[in-house]
């Protein structure tokens, strides 16, 4: 892809919209939103977000906004909530996203509450998984593609959700799918030591999936990682597994979010599962390093990247051409 793709600000307004509000987002495990009153807000494509478990039980997704002026009505993940409050005029809404009271607004009140509901957004759960979306242009079962057939073995009904953590980056977000869809920079960026064969590395590109499958024994070596379209991803290891979604923050920045899930039948213990986030976290800053040595040279305006190789790069080949399709500029 053109260099001008990781740093242009036009670009980045158009992602958001075509990629990021009309696609799918993996946000959670089935258990971070499963008790009524259960209130977790999210940003999607920069629009903020709530997911909120009703009284009645069900799930719902709505704007993080208040119909009268806009304010956000939740900034921190809540347990259990009775009902939503406008922390600028005190408007008040139910768990099912009704409006219940609008303070001094008038005695009776000339509006309709009836006509200021929390705005709905696509809501949608497959075997626990979560996922929101803006304004989809497909049903969540034909973007999973061939998420289904990969997670097949994996028993997601079994986990439960024991570590959270977010990061921030300076670098843009396809940068760092670019790196996480190839094993090329493995032995360098991660085992300096060339303790790792990439040759026996395996890069297979799917329906709006791209899996590696590393050898051997352990967490990372032996493990399975799989980007799923457009940001997320979605790692495997003996005992658990971790999911991220990646929330673009500007042209050359980006927050993620690591959700660690763990087994509940042969869970591992407090210092393997702290083991697992810290490695998840070491080899975060050694992929954002990397990135970053990238990123500024797509920034001076005067490079152009070189060649993928083929049986090495070809997942990163795969992502770009999803972004190129998405943005109207495939080639």
């Amino acid at each position: 892809m053109d260099a001008r793709l990781y740093c242009d600000a036009d670009i980045f307004e158009r992602e958001r919209s075509a990629i990021f509000q009309r696609s799918w987002q993996l946000v959670c495990l089935h258990d971070a939103v499963a008790a009524p009153g259960a209130c977790l807000p999210v940003t999607i494509g920069g629009a903020a977000l709530i997911l909120l478990r009703g009284d009645d039980g069900i799930l719902r997704a709505f704007r993080n906004a208040c119909p009268h002026r806009g304010a956000r009505l939740v900034e921190e993940t809540r347990d259990c909530v009775d009902e939503l409050q406008c922390p600028y005029h005190g408007w008040k809404f139910d768990t099912r996203g009704s409006l219940t009271d609008m303070p001094w607004f008038g005695q009776p009140s000339p509006l309709d509450p009836a006509l200021y509901p929390l705005s709905k957004v696509g809501i949608a759960e497959w075997r626990g998984l979560i996922f929101v979306a803006i304004d989809p242009i497909e049903p969540l079962e034909r973007q999973l593609g061939d998420l289904p057939d990969l997670l097949e073995p994996v028993p997601l009904e079994n986990m439960a959700t024991l570590g959270r953590s977010t990061f921030a980056a300076d670098v843009n977000w396809k940068c760092y799918f670019d790196q996480f869809t190839e094993n090329y920079h493995v032995p360098i960026v991660h085992a300096p030591d060339k303790s790792v064969e990439i040759w026996n590395y395996t890069v297979m590109t799917g329906d709006n999936t791209v899996t590696l499958a590393a050898p051997g024994d352990g967490m990372h070596f032996g493990g399975r990682w799989v980007w799923i379209w457009p940001s997320c991803t979605f790692s495997t290891f003996p005992g658990g597994a971790k999911l991220s979604r990646i929330e673009p923050t500007g042209p050359m920045s980006f927050g993620i979010h690591y959700q660690y899930l763990f087994e509940r039948s042969a869970p591992l213990d407090e210092n393997a599962r702290q083991r697992v986030i810290q490695s998840t976290e070491a080899i975060f800053r050694d992929d954002v390093m990397a990135c970053k040595l990238v990123q500024g040279n797509y920034a001076s305006g005067s490079f152009q990247s070189g060649p993928l190789r083929a049986d090495l790069e070809n997942g990163t080949a795969y992502f770009q051409s999803r972004i190129l399709d998405a943005l109207g500029m495939a080639r």
